[in-house]
């Protein structure tokens, strides 16, 4: 296996770029399909598109603020700027996941009975 330069990162990350977004569209609308069902039909609302939407979003937003970190490491310029940003980005992580435990157990416990 040989190799990737860096045009050939480039043309990857750009398909996973793609790639991705499709995926996330496609769960965005089937979360939409799932709710239009459960207000017209009054089915119950599928808990899968949203948790894996959320989960993903959760997982890019985690890993950017790592690589970020990791980026500017060093450097002074950055400093002030990147510690309110992180604690702001952490912050609405938090509340994301915590919204994310309390609707999921919500409808596990709705479910089960």
């Amino acid at each position: 296996m040989k190799k990737m330069d860096e045009m050939d990162r480039n043309i990857r990350m750009r398909s996973e770029s793609w790639g991705y977004r499709v995926a996330m569209l496609f769960l965005w609308i089937w979360l939409m399909y799932s709710l239009y069902k459960s207000k017209v039909y009054g089915t119950k609302i599928e808990i899968f598109p949203w948790m894996l939407l959320s989960i993903s979003s959760f997982v890019q937003l985690v890993s950017e603020i790592v690589m970020k970190l990791k980026m500017v490491a060093g450097d002074k310029e950055y400093k002030e700027d990147r510690n309110s940003r992180i604690l702001f980005e952490v912050i609405v992580g938090a509340a994301l996941l915590i919204f994310l435990i309390i609707y999921g157990g919500a409808f596990l416990l709705a479910t089960a009975v």
